[in-house]
Formats: C-alpha cells, structure tokens, sequence
C-alpha cells in the first residue's frame, strides 16, 4: 500500500522533487518496516545509469506519509551518453596516479567497479559525468578510497574516503579529594593511547578515532599534550581494555597505590592547567607539557622545581601524594607562580605558598586544603578558613616556615571570596574571585 501510494506521490510531486527529470527514472530499491514506520527508497538513473547519491525517499508512520525527500538531480532534456570508453587498466591507473599526489610512498591495489553518472554541482550548474568508481586500498597504512574517474576522458572526478571511523572515550577512575572520599570516572583528556596498536591522542573530553566499526583494542596512556607522567615505580602493567564504538571504557587501577597514582596525577594535572586557563589565558607556559613525576621515594612530602612537580610514596601516616587532588593542585600553583614572575622579580615562598593553598580550596571549594594527607583522619592538612580565630601578620610568621606565612595570604584570600559571594551571589562571587 504504502509503495503504490508514493509512487503516485512521485509522480505527482515530481516537477518540486526532481524538476525535469521522468517518473520512469527511478526504480524502488528499498521498501523496509522499521519501529512502527515504514521507509522508502527510490534510485535515479539516467539512460539507465545510476546517479550517484541520487534518491528520493519517503517515510510512512500508520498508514500515513509523514516525510518526503530528494536528493535527486534535475534534467533539461534527453541526455546523451557516449558509449566509448576508456580501458579498465588505464582507469585504474589514473585512480592510483592521483592518491600518489597526496601519498607519494604509498602502496596501493585497485579494482575497476561499477559506472555511474557523478553530479558536479556549482552555484549556477549540475553536470553529470559519466565515471567508473575504482576502489583503492592502500596496503602499507590504513587507507581506503572510492575514485571516480570520467569513463570517457579517463581523468579522475573526486575521490571518496571509503574508510569509517568509531570513536569512544577512555575514562580514568581517580579520587574525588582522596581515595577514601570516594572514587569517579573522569575522562582522560589529551592524553595518547595505543588504540588497536597506534598511538592516538584523545579530545578534551577523553575521545579517541580509530579506523572500522568494530570495538578496538585501548591500552591507557599517561603521556599527552600537557601532561607527562613518569611512574618511578615502573610500568604497573598497563591493561589492555576493548572500546566498543560510541562506548567508554575505564581504567579502574584503584588496587594498586602506584599505578592509582599515575592515573590520579595525570587527570588532576590537567585539571589544575585548564583550571589555570580561565584566568591566565595568555600564558605560554599553559601550553608546554608539564612533567610529573610520582611514586618517588621517601613519603609525606611532595614538591615543585618551578617547572616539574613531584609526588612521594605512602606510608603508614601519609598517604601517597599523587593520590591528593588538593596537593596535585597546590604543587602546580607554585610552578604556575614561578613561571608567571616578571623578569627581576624574586620568587616570594611565603606569597607562592598562600597563591598555592588558595588555588587548591577554590578548585574545590574547600577552605580545609589537603584532606586525607593523614591516612588516620580526614582532617584538612591547613585550613584557609580555621574555626574562631584568622592568622595575622606578623604573630603567625616564621621565616624558616613558608607555609605559616602562607596560611596568613590564602586566609586573606579566602575570606576576601567569601565576602565577594556574600555581595554578589554564589556563582558571580566565585567567577569574580578567581
């Protein structure tokens, strides 16, 4: 019912759809029942030569035309095809000679395939080319292509990528603050995978592209375009995951402290950088990589050279500090401080160490900085915002002590960030005091 009711509507309808062009153009090739509609698919020919990309389709839902469309070409008059034609073999080796343009080294096999007309559209013209799509595929790299090439003349049209792409996101599961304040998937953002044994670098978001539609084989990196991790614990046994097209998959490295701590410093590390961006849009040192180095020896301590920052093993008191968002952040913030100095101006410990603890609780939100460095406790290791007292100057400064001197400019800050929420609201507060 439906295919005899839109074969009267192509006929009827013809002149808007395809101006020109004869009902007898086009033949039924798809009449398909799908979800409660129906779809229907007519192909155009020309003198009996298919055009290509050329249809008209139609949708049914209950017995009702709901959709109509046209990718069709029109048509001034008869069209004469000439019947001449150039050989198979020279076809073939216009196809090849072409993508040599573009990949000089390459290795190719073709096959001569099927003729068709090919629609070259212009703002004021559609002329239709009679072509013979060749298939080339390269034999040395992934590679693959639909090349039309005029029949006639034996000149190459265009060329199609025959090549599909999947893609799908690699997730990292990592501390929220710590590892006992629970754990979540994050994307691993910028950072190069081995997908189906090629290094591909991922999106912002964590998508990585690979080559077919079926799932490809992910083993997780923690190298990227901003941040490089070094495990000095050696390689933990990088897994190998499978990615299933437009999924995710996850690296759940949480049963073992070192390689837990790679992934932790790598998705936090970039955190802190985009962070960084928000308001220092302009500083070239945002876009370098930053190296970080984990599991380093000793414990309870982590440290920045003013470029890299470092991170130590756990032990019965403290915990790994890879393992720490706070102290990932608060590392970083001084090697931002460093890098962001005028030329002559000294580097002040005490001020980076205040800029660093304020930078930490804003990405948070959290005046209590470094939850979780005591393994006994989820007490925060210094706190911007302290319960019935505030640190002043000069009573609470030690000069061998940065850090105390520190607590006096993040608490300034803090308190600053909380009278500008108070005045302007939540989210304009916070935006103002970044």
């Amino acid at each position: 019912m439906a295919a005899s009711h839109g074969q009267t509507v192509l006929a009827q309808q013809l002149a808007q759809l395809a101006p020109g062009a004869h009902t007898g153009d086009f033949s039924l090739v798809t009449n398909v029942a799908h979800d409660g509609a129906r779809s229907l698919v007519w192909q155009q020919h020309i003198d009996g030569v298919p055009v290509f990309g050329a249809s008209i389709t139609a949708l049914y839902k209950r017995d009702r035309l709901i959709l109509i469309g046209s990718t069709a070409v029109p048509r001034s008059g008869d069209t004469q095809l000439a019947r001449a034609r150039v050989s198979p073999a020279a076809i073939e080796g216009a196809a090849v000679n072409w993508l040599r343009t573009s990949y000089a080294n390459g290795r190719f096999v073709s096959r001569a395939g099927d003729t068709l007309l090919v629609p070259l559209i212009t703002r004021d013209n559609i002329e239709l080319r009679l072509a013979t799509r060749v298939r080339v595929d390269r034999t040395d790299a992934v590679g693959a292509w639909d090349v039309f090439v005029d029949a006639q003349r034996g000149t190459p049209i265009v060329r199609h990528n025959a090549i599909h792409y999947a893609t799908g996101t690699v997730n990292f599961r990592v501390p929220n603050r710590f590892p006992g304040d629970g754990l979540f998937d994050r994307p691993a953002p910028f950072a190069r995978h081995s997908v189906n044994a090629m290094q591909v670098t991922a999106t912002a978001l964590g998508v990585v592209t690979w080559a077919g539609t079926a799932a490809a084989s992910v083993v997780p990196g923690t190298v990227g375009t901003y941040v490089d991790v070094q495990n000095n614990e050696g390689v933990p046994g990088l897994p190998t995951l499978t990615l299933q097209p437009n999924g995710q998959v996850l690296w759940d490295p949480s049963d073992n402290e070192f390689a837990h701590a790679e992934a932790t410093a790598y998705v936090h590390a970039n955190v802190v950088k985009e962070y960084a961006r928000t308001f220092a849009p302009s500083l070239t040192y945002l876009n370098g990589v930053l190296p970080v180095s984990v599991n380093e020896a000793d414990s309870c301590n982590a440290y920045s050279t003013g470029d890299s920052i470092h991170f130590l093993v756990a032990n019965n008191t403290c915990e790994n500090t890879a393992l720490l968002p706070d102290v990932i952040y608060h590392e970083f913030g001084h090697s931002l401080h460093a890098n962001s100095l005028l030329d002559g101006l000294p580097f002040d410990s005490e001020l980076s160490e205040g800029l660093s603890d304020y930078m930490a609780a804003t990405i948070t939100g959290d005046p209590g900085m470094g939850r979780g460095f005591f393994r006994a406790n989820t007490n925060p290791l210094r706190s911007l915002d302290p319960n019935g007292f505030e640190y002043t100057y000069p009573e609470d400064t030690d000069p061998q002590i940065p850090h105390d001197g520190g607590r006096i400019i993040a608490g300034t800050l803090w308190d600053i960030r909380k009278s500008l929420i108070t005045t302007y609201g939540q989210a304009e507060g916070v935006a103002k005091s970044d």
